[in-house]
């Protein structure tokens, strides 16, 4: 396949599906700070979707021509720019936040990000070499991951929500 053609699947693979599939991901995540009805959890919600569009070329770029320091490089700056937030909690009503939990999302959100850009350059590299099997195989195995991820963060969820009932109950 054309090296252009197939860059461009890989690219779009990385930073399009990624974009969308991520969101999802830590949209979810996000839910149980009712973070839509406090803008303060989390404000200017859309900047982080375009630092993370902005990490994924990057990452993608910086593996597929082998300078993973590009890699690390922005990530400083992401955590550079985090720090605070993660050592202070967060009041919502009755409900602290610890800081922690900001940077759990973060954490997962980048760790998609770097993954979906990797997946990308495979892709890349297994079209260019006429391998669409591994090709189609690497791109869906990640979604599928996602999706887990997902319903991992719901259930688990819905467990620490029952827990903190039961001892919300039996403390009172």
């Amino acid at each position: 396949m054309n090296m252009w053609i197939s860059i461009s699947i890989g690219w779009l693979y990385a930073i399009v599906i990624g974009h969308f599939l991520i969101s999802w991901a830590v949209d979810r995540l996000w839910e149980p700070t009712k973070w839509e009805k406090n803008p303060d959890v989390r404000p200017f919600a859309y900047l982080p979707r375009l630092v993370g569009i902005v990490g994924r070329n990057i990452y993608f770029a910086g593996i597929l021509l082998g300078f993973p320091e590009l890699i690390a490089v922005w990530l400083a700056l992401k955590v550079a720019g985090q720090w605070g937030r993660w050592e202070d909690d967060y009041r919502l009503g009755e409900i602290i936040l610890p800081g922690r939990i900001f940077y759990n999302i973060f954490l997962i959100g980048t760790a998609l990000s770097i993954a979906y850009s990797y997946v990308g350059t495979e892709i890349t590299k297994y079209l260019e070499a006429s391998q669409w099997e591994l090709a189609v195989g690497i791109g869906v195995a990640l979604p599928i991951g996602t999706w887990i991820l997902r319903r991992l963060g719901v259930i688990w969820e819905k467990k620490d929500t029952f827990i903190q009932r039961k001892m919300k109950d039996n403390n009172a």
